[in-house]
Protein backbone atom coordinates (compact mmCIF):
# COMPACT_ATOMS: atom_id res chain seq x y z
CA UNK A 1 0.00 0.00 0.00
CA UNK A 2 2.64 2.40 1.11
CA UNK A 3 4.32 1.98 -2.24
CA UNK A 4 1.55 2.30 -4.35
CA UNK A 5 0.63 5.51 -2.20
CA UNK A 6 4.67 6.55 -2.74
CA UNK A 7 4.13 5.70 -6.91
CA UNK A 8 1.01 7.78 -7.00
CA UNK A 9 2.79 11.00 -5.64
CA UNK A 10 5.40 10.55 -7.57
CA UNK A 11 3.55 10.13 -10.49
CA UNK A 12 1.36 12.92 -9.78
CA UNK A 13 4.35 15.25 -9.26
CA UNK A 14 5.86 13.83 -12.63
CA UNK A 15 2.38 15.03 -14.40
CA UNK A 16 2.02 18.54 -12.38
CA UNK A 17 5.62 19.81 -13.25
CA UNK A 18 5.08 18.80 -16.96
CA UNK A 19 2.37 21.15 -17.22
CA UNK A 20 3.79 24.52 -17.88
CA UNK A 21 1.65 27.45 -16.46
CA UNK A 22 2.43 31.24 -15.78
CA UNK A 23 5.16 32.05 -13.06
CA UNK A 24 4.28 35.44 -11.22
CA UNK A 25 6.95 37.88 -10.90
CA UNK A 26 8.21 38.02 -7.30
CA UNK A 27 7.50 41.51 -6.79
CA UNK A 28 3.82 41.55 -7.89
CA UNK A 29 2.30 43.98 -8.16
CA UNK A 30 4.97 45.65 -10.24
CA UNK A 31 2.67 49.30 -10.56
CA UNK A 32 0.73 50.53 -7.94
CA UNK A 33 -1.49 53.43 -7.27
CA UNK A 34 0.22 56.65 -6.53
CA UNK A 35 -1.04 59.23 -3.73
CA UNK A 36 0.58 61.91 -4.80
CA UNK A 37 -0.80 61.46 -8.42
CA UNK A 38 -4.55 62.70 -8.31
CA UNK A 39 -5.27 61.28 -12.14
CA UNK A 40 -4.20 57.34 -10.57
CA UNK A 41 -4.54 57.28 -7.00
CA UNK A 42 -7.19 54.93 -6.68
CA UNK A 43 -6.10 51.94 -9.56
CA UNK A 44 -3.72 51.52 -12.06
CA UNK A 45 -4.44 47.81 -14.03
CA UNK A 46 -4.31 46.35 -17.66
CA UNK A 47 -1.10 47.64 -19.19
CA UNK A 48 -0.05 47.41 -22.85
CA UNK A 49 3.66 46.46 -23.35
CA UNK A 50 5.85 46.38 -26.37
CA UNK A 51 9.33 45.99 -26.41
CA UNK A 52 11.78 49.05 -28.29
CA UNK A 53 15.10 49.12 -27.81
CA UNK A 54 16.07 46.23 -25.51
CA UNK A 55 13.14 47.94 -23.41
CA UNK A 56 9.67 46.90 -22.26
CA UNK A 57 7.63 49.88 -22.31
CA UNK A 58 4.02 49.88 -20.70
CA UNK A 59 0.78 52.28 -21.03
CA UNK A 60 -1.37 50.98 -18.64
CA UNK A 61 -4.62 52.07 -17.36
CA UNK A 62 -5.07 54.62 -14.36
CA UNK A 63 -7.96 55.99 -12.08
CA UNK A 64 -7.77 58.69 -9.80
CA UNK A 65 -10.22 61.05 -7.75
CA UNK A 66 -12.22 62.31 -10.86
CA UNK A 67 -13.44 58.79 -11.63
CA UNK A 68 -11.81 58.98 -14.80
CA UNK A 69 -9.73 56.75 -17.15
CA UNK A 70 -6.40 57.95 -18.26
CA UNK A 71 -3.26 56.47 -19.64
CA UNK A 72 0.29 56.26 -17.77
CA UNK A 73 3.57 54.78 -19.03
CA UNK A 74 6.67 53.14 -17.66
CA UNK A 75 9.29 51.29 -18.64
CA UNK A 76 11.74 48.71 -17.49
CA UNK A 77 14.96 47.52 -19.11
CA UNK A 78 14.41 43.70 -18.02
CA UNK A 79 10.87 43.92 -18.31
CA UNK A 80 10.62 43.05 -14.53
CA UNK A 81 11.05 45.84 -12.36
CA UNK A 82 9.70 49.74 -13.08
CA UNK A 83 12.50 51.88 -13.83
CA UNK A 84 10.74 54.78 -14.94
CA UNK A 85 7.70 56.05 -14.78
CA UNK A 86 5.59 58.83 -16.05
CA UNK A 87 4.07 61.60 -13.52
CA UNK A 88 1.01 62.71 -16.10
CA UNK A 89 -0.86 60.53 -18.30
CA UNK A 90 0.23 60.10 -21.72
CA UNK A 91 -2.66 59.73 -23.34
CA UNK A 92 -6.10 60.51 -22.23
CA UNK A 93 -9.37 62.25 -23.52
CA UNK A 94 -9.88 65.56 -24.67
CA UNK A 95 -11.44 69.06 -23.46
CA UNK A 96 -15.03 67.52 -24.99
CA UNK A 97 -15.16 64.72 -22.54
CA UNK A 98 -17.99 64.40 -20.24
CA UNK A 99 -17.44 66.44 -16.97
CA UNK A 100 -15.37 64.43 -14.53
CA UNK A 101 -17.00 62.72 -11.23
CA UNK A 102 -15.69 62.49 -7.84
CA UNK A 103 -14.67 58.79 -6.62
CA UNK A 104 -17.23 57.50 -3.95
CA UNK A 105 -20.35 59.33 -5.90
CA UNK A 106 -23.59 56.96 -6.55
CA UNK A 107 -22.69 54.56 -9.55
CA UNK A 108 -24.37 55.53 -12.60
CA UNK A 109 -26.39 52.56 -14.84
CA UNK A 110 -23.32 52.13 -16.47
CA UNK A 111 -19.38 51.90 -14.80
CA UNK A 112 -16.88 50.97 -16.15
CA UNK A 113 -13.58 48.69 -13.90
CA UNK A 114 -14.40 51.50 -11.95
CA UNK A 115 -14.53 54.37 -13.83
CA UNK A 116 -17.51 56.75 -14.70
CA UNK A 117 -15.76 57.15 -18.79
CA UNK A 118 -12.29 57.40 -20.69
CA UNK A 119 -9.83 55.41 -22.44
CA UNK A 120 -9.64 52.15 -21.01
CA UNK A 121 -7.06 48.42 -21.47
CA UNK A 122 -4.93 50.06 -24.20
CA UNK A 123 -3.23 47.60 -26.37
CA UNK A 124 -0.06 48.37 -28.57
CA UNK A 125 1.13 46.67 -31.79
CA UNK A 126 4.29 48.28 -34.37
CA UNK A 127 3.76 47.95 -37.99
CA UNK A 128 6.75 49.30 -39.88
CA UNK A 129 7.78 52.91 -37.80
CA UNK A 130 4.12 53.74 -36.37
CA UNK A 131 3.03 52.14 -32.69
CA UNK A 132 -0.93 52.17 -33.40
CA UNK A 133 -2.81 51.97 -29.85
CA UNK A 134 -6.23 50.15 -30.00
CA UNK A 135 -8.43 50.67 -26.91
CA UNK A 136 -11.82 50.87 -25.12
CA UNK A 137 -14.05 54.12 -25.31
CA UNK A 138 -16.41 54.58 -23.05
CA UNK A 139 -18.33 58.14 -22.92
CA UNK A 140 -20.33 56.77 -19.95
CA UNK A 141 -24.03 56.05 -19.57
CA UNK A 142 -24.59 57.88 -22.76
CA UNK A 143 -23.43 54.82 -25.06
CA UNK A 144 -21.93 51.45 -24.68
CA UNK A 145 -18.25 51.12 -24.76
CA UNK A 146 -16.80 50.68 -28.11
CA UNK A 147 -13.15 50.21 -29.78
CA UNK A 148 -10.90 53.66 -30.78
CA UNK A 149 -8.04 53.55 -32.33
CA UNK A 150 -5.19 56.16 -32.37
CA UNK A 151 -1.02 55.56 -33.67
CA UNK A 152 2.28 57.41 -32.32
CA UNK A 153 5.45 57.07 -34.49
CA UNK A 154 8.38 55.28 -33.12
CA UNK A 155 10.53 58.14 -32.74
CA UNK A 156 8.22 60.34 -30.87
CA UNK A 157 7.12 57.18 -28.66
CA UNK A 158 10.72 56.37 -28.00
CA UNK A 159 11.56 60.32 -26.86
CA UNK A 160 8.44 60.34 -24.91
CA UNK A 161 6.54 63.10 -27.29
CA UNK A 162 3.31 62.23 -27.01
CA UNK A 163 2.19 62.88 -30.47
CA UNK A 164 -1.34 60.44 -31.15
CA UNK A 165 -3.08 61.17 -33.83
CA UNK A 166 -6.52 61.80 -33.43
CA UNK A 167 -8.50 59.14 -32.04
CA UNK A 168 -11.21 57.57 -34.22
CA UNK A 169 -13.93 54.85 -33.29
CA UNK A 170 -13.69 51.80 -35.14
CA UNK A 171 -16.61 49.53 -34.33
CA UNK A 172 -20.17 49.75 -35.44
CA UNK A 173 -22.30 52.17 -33.64
CA UNK A 174 -25.00 51.48 -30.74
CA UNK A 175 -23.45 48.01 -30.07
CA UNK A 176 -20.76 46.98 -26.91
CA UNK A 177 -17.38 46.09 -28.23
CA UNK A 178 -13.57 45.60 -26.73
CA UNK A 179 -10.81 43.57 -27.49
CA UNK A 180 -10.09 44.77 -30.98
CA UNK A 181 -5.98 44.00 -31.26
CA UNK A 182 -3.78 44.79 -34.93
CA UNK A 183 -1.57 41.96 -36.10
CA UNK A 184 2.00 43.15 -36.10
CA UNK A 185 2.67 42.21 -39.55
CA UNK A 186 0.61 43.07 -42.95
CA UNK A 187 -1.10 40.35 -44.75
CA UNK A 188 -0.76 40.65 -49.06
CA UNK A 189 0.16 43.99 -48.08
CA UNK A 190 -3.00 44.95 -45.78
CA UNK A 191 -3.39 45.20 -41.90
CA UNK A 192 -5.42 42.82 -40.23
CA UNK A 193 -7.71 43.50 -37.44
CA UNK A 194 -8.44 40.54 -35.04
CA UNK A 195 -11.91 41.77 -33.46
CA UNK A 196 -13.72 38.61 -31.57
CA UNK A 197 -12.74 35.17 -30.08
CA UNK A 198 -16.24 33.56 -29.37
CA UNK A 199 -14.57 30.93 -29.77
CA UNK A 200 -14.32 31.67 -33.71
CA UNK A 201 -11.41 33.65 -34.64
CA UNK A 202 -12.63 36.78 -36.55
CA UNK A 203 -10.44 38.67 -38.70
CA UNK A 204 -11.01 41.25 -40.67
CA UNK A 205 -8.28 43.23 -43.60
CA UNK A 206 -7.83 46.56 -44.51
CA UNK A 207 -5.93 48.69 -46.62
CA UNK A 208 -5.50 51.27 -44.31
CA UNK A 209 -6.17 51.18 -40.60
CA UNK A 210 -5.89 55.95 -40.56
CA UNK A 211 -9.04 55.40 -42.60
CA UNK A 212 -11.40 52.36 -40.84
CA UNK A 213 -15.00 53.91 -40.37
CA UNK A 214 -17.25 52.49 -37.47
CA UNK A 215 -18.89 49.77 -40.26
CA UNK A 216 -15.57 48.66 -41.89
CA UNK A 217 -15.47 45.57 -39.78
CA UNK A 218 -18.77 44.17 -38.25
CA UNK A 219 -18.02 41.66 -35.58
CA UNK A 220 -20.61 39.29 -34.87
CA UNK A 221 -21.47 38.41 -31.41
CA UNK A 222 -22.31 34.95 -31.35
CA UNK A 223 -20.64 31.32 -29.52
CA UNK A 224 -19.60 28.68 -31.64
CA UNK A 225 -20.11 25.35 -30.35
CA UNK A 226 -17.52 24.44 -27.77
CA UNK A 227 -16.78 21.48 -25.79
CA UNK A 228 -17.14 21.37 -22.21
CA UNK A 229 -14.12 22.65 -20.46
CA UNK A 230 -12.64 25.72 -18.06
CA UNK A 231 -13.32 28.12 -21.30
CA UNK A 232 -16.88 27.57 -21.70
CA UNK A 233 -17.76 31.04 -21.64
CA UNK A 234 -14.94 33.07 -24.01
CA UNK A 235 -14.40 36.90 -23.38
CA UNK A 236 -11.77 37.88 -26.07
CA UNK A 237 -8.61 38.06 -26.58
CA UNK A 238 -5.70 39.33 -24.58
CA UNK A 239 -2.49 41.21 -26.09
CA UNK A 240 -2.21 41.09 -29.29
CA UNK A 241 -0.51 38.09 -31.34
CA UNK A 242 2.94 37.47 -31.22
CA UNK A 243 4.50 36.00 -33.98
CA UNK A 244 6.32 32.94 -33.31
CA UNK A 245 8.40 30.41 -35.15
CA UNK A 246 4.69 27.31 -34.71
CA UNK A 247 2.27 30.78 -35.71
CA UNK A 248 0.94 33.48 -34.12
CA UNK A 249 0.19 33.28 -29.96
CA UNK A 250 -2.64 34.21 -28.19
CA UNK A 251 -3.19 35.04 -24.98
CA UNK A 252 -7.52 35.12 -24.04
CA UNK A 253 -9.49 35.90 -21.25
CA UNK A 254 -11.86 33.28 -20.94
CA UNK A 255 -14.64 32.39 -17.77
CA UNK A 256 -16.16 28.53 -16.84
CA UNK A 257 -19.85 28.77 -16.26
CA UNK A 258 -19.13 26.26 -13.41
CA UNK A 259 -16.37 28.59 -12.31
CA UNK A 260 -18.68 32.44 -12.66
CA UNK A 261 -16.96 35.79 -12.14
CA UNK A 262 -13.21 34.29 -12.52
CA UNK A 263 -11.50 35.64 -15.33
CA UNK A 264 -8.70 33.39 -16.65
CA UNK A 265 -5.63 33.51 -18.92
CA UNK A 266 -5.91 31.02 -21.95
CA UNK A 267 -3.17 30.47 -24.86
CA UNK A 268 -4.06 29.12 -28.32
CA UNK A 269 -1.77 28.70 -31.45
CA UNK A 270 -3.08 30.24 -34.76
CA UNK A 271 -1.96 29.67 -38.31
CA UNK A 272 0.68 32.07 -39.78
CA UNK A 273 -1.06 32.90 -43.17
CA UNK A 274 -4.90 32.08 -41.91
CA UNK A 275 -5.05 33.87 -38.30
CA UNK A 276 -9.07 32.24 -38.63
CA UNK A 277 -7.65 28.88 -38.50
CA UNK A 278 -6.85 27.73 -34.47
CA UNK A 279 -4.29 25.22 -34.76
CA UNK A 280 -3.87 24.38 -31.18
CA UNK A 281 -5.29 25.46 -27.40
CA UNK A 282 -4.10 24.15 -24.33
CA UNK A 283 -6.77 22.64 -22.41
CA UNK A 284 -5.57 24.29 -19.38
CA UNK A 285 -5.70 27.97 -17.83
CA UNK A 286 -2.14 29.46 -18.25
CA UNK A 287 -3.13 31.43 -15.40
CA UNK A 288 -5.92 31.80 -12.68
CA UNK A 289 -7.16 34.87 -9.94
CA UNK A 290 -5.79 32.70 -6.77
CA UNK A 291 -3.01 35.14 -5.48
CA UNK A 292 -3.81 38.09 -3.08
CA UNK A 293 -3.63 40.79 -5.13
CA UNK A 294 -5.70 39.65 -8.22
CA UNK A 295 -8.43 39.22 -5.38
CA UNK A 296 -8.39 42.03 -3.48
CA UNK A 297 -9.14 44.86 -5.78
CA UNK A 298 -11.75 46.67 -7.11
CA UNK A 299 -12.99 43.31 -8.46
CA UNK A 300 -12.44 40.07 -6.97
CA UNK A 301 -11.27 36.88 -9.10
CA UNK A 302 -9.66 39.13 -12.05
CA UNK A 303 -6.30 38.79 -13.84
CA UNK A 304 -6.91 40.63 -17.26
CA UNK A 305 -4.16 41.16 -19.62
CA UNK A 306 -3.68 43.64 -22.09
CA UNK A 307 0.07 42.86 -23.09
CA UNK A 308 2.83 40.69 -23.52
CA UNK A 309 6.65 40.84 -25.46
CA UNK A 310 9.08 38.30 -26.13
CA UNK A 311 12.20 38.49 -24.75
CA UNK A 312 14.72 35.55 -25.43
CA UNK A 313 12.57 32.30 -24.70
CA UNK A 314 10.51 33.87 -22.17
CA UNK A 315 7.10 35.43 -22.50
CA UNK A 316 6.56 37.54 -20.26
CA UNK A 317 3.06 38.35 -19.78
CA UNK A 318 1.18 41.52 -18.17
CA UNK A 319 -1.78 42.10 -16.66
CA UNK A 320 -4.03 43.93 -14.36
CA UNK A 321 -5.12 42.42 -10.72
CA UNK A 322 -8.98 42.89 -9.17
CA UNK A 323 -8.93 45.85 -11.55
CA UNK A 324 -6.40 47.50 -8.92
CA UNK A 325 -3.14 46.93 -9.76
CA UNK A 326 -0.18 45.99 -12.49
CA UNK A 327 1.40 42.44 -12.51
CA UNK A 328 3.33 40.41 -14.36
CA UNK A 329 4.12 36.84 -15.25
CA UNK A 330 6.72 34.67 -17.58
CA UNK A 331 7.07 31.45 -18.78
CA UNK A 332 9.17 29.97 -21.61
CA UNK A 333 8.39 30.19 -25.15
CA UNK A 334 9.85 26.93 -26.33
CA UNK A 335 8.41 24.99 -23.89
CA UNK A 336 4.89 25.91 -23.98
CA UNK A 337 4.82 25.66 -28.31
CA UNK A 338 5.91 22.20 -27.21
CA UNK A 339 3.15 21.82 -25.53
CA UNK A 340 0.29 23.62 -27.65
CA UNK A 341 1.68 21.44 -30.30
CA UNK A 342 1.77 18.30 -28.88
CA UNK A 343 -2.10 19.55 -28.20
Amino acid sequence: MEQRLARCCSDFRRTAADVPRLRRFGNNPILVPRADHDWESHYVFNAAAIRLDGQVHLVYRAIGNDGMSRLGYAVSRDGIHVDERSDTPVYQFGPEAMPPRRIGEALPPLASGGSWHGCEDPRLTQVGDRIYMTYTDFGGWESPPAVAITSIAVDDFLARRWHWQPARIISPPGEVHKNWVVFPALFNGRYAVLHSLKPCVQVDYVDSLDDLRPNDIRSRHFDCARPPGWDNWMRGVGAPPLETPAGWLVIYHAMDRGDPDRYKLGVMLLDRDDPTRILARLPYPLLEPNARYENDGFKVGVVYNCGAVLSGDELLVYYGGADAVVCGASISLSRLLEKLQAA
